[in-house]
């Protein structure tokens, strides 16, 4: 009777599992939905700029890999920052071994964008993107207009400040972000 017992109690722990896994959602991470003046207000800087160098290492205590990017600096948004910044992102590849970190924003070479830009906690000269995907937007060429596409995608679950659902940024034309962002920073008091 006992072996009928335990054998009993390790299917329903298994299919306990089972149905866990199931209903968890496929997204590999989840994000308190940020308006632009909150993105404005936690940044120290927002740039426009194209990625033109990226390097991937392990990090200084060898557990996971990151990344990081040289992003040109072609337009100072809102606050400081050089003509040239680096970013540091979770992920990327480095001897035949890959991190992927789904629903975290990447950036690729030769990539335009919009980046709303935190200092390290490292206290280097690195970059975070505020926000994670709120915080990057990649800006694309569409029928002779320049688009800034926010990088939110399938990877990432946004919920409100409250717990509920919240709507996937929508995408804007490149001079409606820039102003938005400049008048959300004079909302906060960041028009610097």
């Amino acid at each position: 009777m006992m072996y009928w017992t335990e054998r009993f109690r390790t299917a329903g722990v298994i299919a306990l599992l089972v149905a866990l896994a199931a209903a968890a959602p496929a997204s590999g991470a989840t994000f308190i939905d940020m308006e632009i003046p909150e993105l404005v207000a936690d940044s120290d800087a927002v740039i426009e700029g194209r990625v033109v160098e990226i390097r991937s290492f392990w990090d200084e205590k060898g557990v996971v890999i990151v990344s990081e990017a040289v992003i040109q600096v072609d337009d100072k948004i809102v606050g400081k920052s050089e003509d040239w910044v680096t970013v540091r992102t979770v992920g990327g590849e480095v001897g035949g071994y890959t991190v992927q970190a789904p629903g975290f924003p990447t950036l690729d070479q030769d990539e335009r964008v919009v980046l709303f830009l935190s200092r390290s906690a490292t206290g280097d000269d690195a970059f975070g993107i505020t926000g994670h995907p709120l915080g990057k937007y990649r800006v694309v060429e569409d029928a002779g207009e320049q688009i800034a596409r926010p990088s939110v995608d399938d990877g990432a679950v946004l919920v409100s400040p409250r717990g509920g659902p919240a709507t996937v940024p929508q995408a804007l034309t490149l001079d409606r972000l820039k102003e938005d962002i400049r008048d959300a920073a004079r909302l906060v008091g960041q028009d610097r």
